[in-house]
């Protein structure tokens, strides 16, 4: 359960970063990323990381496998184990942004 709030704290900060990133494009109209496909990987790894680092892990893995069982004072077992989930679509969500970094400038 600890491992998920190291996990979901590292995403937090990750993810931190990026919006700061994009939020300093918005507010300076001449801080420039790269080019504006660099911008879109941008916002694509922020959505990303946000959701499969930070969202899924802390209040899925974190809160409702380790702490709320905790809490309330009973087995860990006796709630669904949702993280699973995550687990899945984690790899292919990583593939898939290999994949566009690789291929080039997208639509």
């Amino acid at each position: 359960g600890l491992i998920y709030m190291v996990i979901g704290l590292w995403g937090g900060f990750f993810g931190l970063s990026l919006s700061v990133l994009v939020r300093l494009n918005y507010l300076d109209p001449y801080f420039n990323l790269v080019s504006p496909e660099v911008y879109n990987y941008v916002v694509t790894g922020h959505g990303i990381i946000m959701i499969f680092f930070f969202l899924m892990p802390v209040l899925i893995g974190g809160f409702g496998n380790y702490l709320l069982p905790l809490l309330l004072g009973i087995p860990d077992l006796n709630l669904p184990r949702l993280n699973a989930l995550s687990a899945w679509l984690l790899l292919p969500a990583c593939v898939c942004l290999s994949f566009g970094l690789i291929g080039g400038v997208g639509v």
